[in-house]
């Protein structure tokens, strides 16, 4: 068994519009820091004008 110490971080963002009420999936996936997503985008990321 390997004893390395292991740190997960994960994130959660509300829909945006009301309150989480009622049924609710949520999921996390674990990845390695060194893991790249480059089609993921953020859409609050500020755009050039």
């Amino acid at each position: 068994m390997d004893n390395t110490p292991l740190i997960l971080t994960a994130g959660v963002n509300e829909a945006g519009r009301r309150p989480l009420i009622g049924r609710v999936l949520a999921a996390t996936v674990p990845l390695s820091s060194d893991h790249d997503l480059p089609d993921l985008t953020d859409s609050k990321k500020l755009a050039e004008k």
